[in-house]
C-alpha cells in the first residue's frame, strides 16, 4: 500500500523461498504475483509481468481461493495499465468488484474503483472515470481509509485539476499526522504546491 516496491520484492522473495521449502503452494503463488508486480514497477516489461500474474491468479482461482482478490486484482490491473491494456484491466477489475461484493471484502473496494477510474481515463472515458474516482472516494470515506481516499482524490485531480478538487485534496492531506514522506503524500503535496 505504501508503494515500497523494494521492500515488497525482498519480502516476497523470502516468502517464496520459505514457501517452496515448506510446501506452501498457495504462498508461492502469492509471492509470484507480488514479484511480477514489483518487476513491472521497476520498469521491466509489464506484458510479461501481467502474464505471470494472470497464470498465478488462475491457479489460485482454480483452487477456489478468492480471499486476496482485491489486492491481487489491483496489482494485476496496475500492471495491465502499465502495459497499455486498459480494456483488460477493466474486465479484471469488474470481476473483482463482483467477487468483493459477494464475499464482503469491502476493504479493497476503494482501490478497485480508483483503478477502474484510471482504466476509463486511459480509454478516454472522462465521465466514467469521474464516476469511478468518486465511488473510490466514497468507499474509502465509509471505512475511514485515508490513504485509499487520498489515492482516489489524486486520480480525480489528475483527471480534472480544479479549485474544488484541490480543496478536496488539501482536506484529505490535512488528515495525515505522519507518513507525508510516502509517495502518494509527496505527489499530493507537489500537486498542491504547483498551483495548477
Amino acid at each position: 500500500m505504501l508503494g515500497d516496491v523494494m521492500r515488497m520484492k525482498t519480502l516476497a522473495t523470502s516468502a517464496r523461498s520459505l514457501s517452496l521449502t515448506e510446501g506452501f503452494g498457495f504462498w508461492v503463488l502469492v509471492a509470484d504475483i507480488i514479484l511480477a508486480w514489483a518487476s513491472a514497477q521497476e520498469a521491466a516489461d509489464p506484458r510479461v509481468a501481467a502474464e505471470r500474474i494472470d497464470v498465478s491468479r488462475k491457479l489460485l482461482h482454480d483452487g477456489g481461493t478468492y480471499i486476496v482478490e482485491p489486492e491481487f486484482a489491483s496489482m494485476h490491473a496496475e500492471v495491465l495499465l502499465l502495459a497499455h491494456r486498459p480494456e483488460e484491466a477493466t474486465r479484471i477489475l469488474n470481476d473483482a468488484v463482483t467477487i468483493v461484493q459477494r464475499d464482503r471484502q469491502q476493504h479493497g473496494e476503494p482501490e478497485l474503483y480508483r483503478l477502474l477510474g484510471e482504466a476509463a481515463k486511459a480509454m478516454g472515458r472522462t465521465g466514467e472515470a469521474l464516476t469511478f474516482f468518486r465511488r473510490g472516494i466514497a468507499a474509502a470515506q465509509a471505512m475511514g481509509a485515508r490513504l485509499l481516499e487520498l489515492r482516489a482524490v489524486l486520480g480525480l485531480a489528475r483527471l480534472c485539476d480544479s479549485g474544488e478538487v484541490r480543496a478536496e485534496l488539501s482536506r484529505v492531506l490535512d488528515g495525515f499526522d505522519d507518513g507525508l514522506d510516502q509517495p502518494d503524500c509527496k505527489e499530493a503535496l507537489a500537486l498542491l504546491s504547483s498551483g495548477g
